[in-house]
Order: C-alpha cells, then structure tokens, then sequence
C-alpha cells in the first residue's frame, strides 16, 4: 500500500468521552449515552457473552485491519514440528475453531464461520474490504500520526 491515509474521513467529535469495558474485554455498566464506540471485536463477542446488549459494525469503506504474526525462531531444534504447529492452526479447521472461541477472524478464507460470529468478527464482505498497511509504513509513519492526532483530534 503506497498510502498512509485511510481510504475514509476520520472525524472525532470526543475523543475523551465513556468507552465501554476495559482492555480484557470484560463489559463494565455502559453509560446510557453511548450510541456508537469503537471496540476490537474479540472484546465486543465477549462482552455479548456476558450479557451486554451490542452490535459490531464495520464502515462500508472498511475497516482497519490488524496483521497478527506467528514466528519460528531461527535454528530452533523441532523446525519439523514447528512447520506442522503452524499448519494446523492456519488450516480451515484450526483458523474455525480459534476463531468461534475467540472471536478473532480467520486468515484462511476456506473457513466456514457460524452466523453469530459472522456478524461480530472480519469475514466475507467485511474482510474483502479491511484496510492492512506494511507495518514498515506504520513504524515510519505513527511519529507524523501522533502530531496529527495531537493537533486534530486531541485538542
């Protein structure tokens, strides 16, 4: 992606206003005047679990998305071993099962999902559109970011 700018207008009308939950994903009483919050989807499954009222969704222009990673470290002793971990957990049937449990979308696209998670996690649709940049861009870019969070949006 050549690009560092969001293919949407990002806008914040208040950036210090009530979130819900916290970073473990454990759902707090929810302040009555929040209409709309950004949450990461695995925190919003869970807080559903327990009985918050919610719904996840994502911008027609898509959403940003989080590339995770998985790391053999160089000369391990059991690299045979390690190339069969990570074909069980990028295979259909690990990617499904790591993601109904966790509420994580899957990177192998053969993954069938159930209709709930359909509705929380990237999938179909919603992933075709996400948003991923070269995590280089982003070392190089959050410096330029930061000021402009600072001066746009956190003033």
């Amino acid at each position: 992606m050549s690009s560092t700018s969001p293919p949407f207008d990002c806008q914040a009308s208040n950036p210090t206003g009530p979130t819900i939950g916290n970073r473990h994903g454990s759902a707090s009483v929810p302040d009555p005047e929040i209409a709309i919050a950004p949450w990461y989807p695995d925190r919003a499954g869970v807080a559903m679990d327990k009985g918050l009222s919610l719904a996840v969704a994502y911008p027609k222009e898509g959403a940003v998305g989080i590339l995770p990673a998985i790391i053999i470290p160089k000369g391990t002793a059991k690299l045979e071993l390690a190339h069969k971990f990570l074909d069980q957990i990028l295979s259909a049937e690990g990617q499904g099962c790591f993601s109904e449990r966790a509420y994580i979308g899957a990177v192998n696209t053969k993954v069938k999902l159930s209709e709930k998670l359909q509705k929380i996690v990237p999938y179909g649709p919603t992933l075709e559109k996400a948003w991923f940049i070269d995590p280089e861009v982003v070392a190089k870019s959050i410096p330029n970011w930061t000021r402009r969070w600072q001066r746009e949006v956190a003033r």
